[in-house]
């Protein structure tokens, strides 16, 4: 899936997919519900996979097709040569459904674990389950430094006593330098 696809496909807004899934009709057979519930878990990997194009490059989403497809032939193959044992019948089809039950919740375990990688990488955090891109608390720190220490050195330099603006010219010198620091240690890593 090409990047301008996955964004035409699945938009972000304020840091989540929204996944398009087809309404369930009231009446619908079995087989049906479980093709439903395929295609919206082929769109929720898709947008799995679209994320992990977005953080790794298109390499790293092909490779991580790339194993989810040999996984599943593998499981598959096994599946087929001793179909009794993992609790199929000799069909196909009961087979593909027995593969694809096998299948579905490490396929997006496995994504998701891919994801939390590259994120971690890319650097962001976990705070209170959500992930939060480190340079967040690098500005808010600073942010709260400049709120406070810029109005209180301002008032001591505005001060008529004798020497009264040297705090307020040694706190601008401070946080100025505390800034530097900050933002040379999110330069270095």
């Amino acid at each position: 899936m090409k990047g301008a696809d996955c964004h035409e496909r699945f938009p972000i807004i304020c840091g989540a997919y929204i996944l398009r899934a087809a309404a369930e009709p009231p009446l619908m057979s079995p087989s049906k519900k479980q093709s439903l519930s395929r295609s919206k878990q082929s769109d929720a990997e898709n947008a799995l996979l679209c994320e992990i194009s977005r953080l790794g490059g298109e390499d790293r989403s092909k490779g991580a097709e790339g194993a989810l497809e040999a996984f599943r032939s593998a499981l598959s193959r096994l599946v087929s040569e001793n179909p009794k044992a993992y609790g199929a019948d000799n069909d196909t089809e009961s087979q593909k459904r027995l593969v694809w039950g096998l299948i579905a919740s490490v396929r997006m375990s496995f994504l998701k674990r891919t994801i939390s990688e590259l994120r971690y990488k890319a650097g962001y955090v976990v705070v209170f389950g959500r992930w939060i891109h480190r340079a967040v608390f690098t500005f808010v720190g600073f942010g709260l430094l400049a709120a406070v220490a810029l109005p209180l050195c301002a008032v001591s330099l505005m001060s008529t006593a004798a020497w009264g603006w040297v705090p307020g010219a040694v706190g601008i010198i401070v946080s100025t330098g505390v800034g530097i620091w900050i933002l040379s240690r999110i330069r270095n890593n």
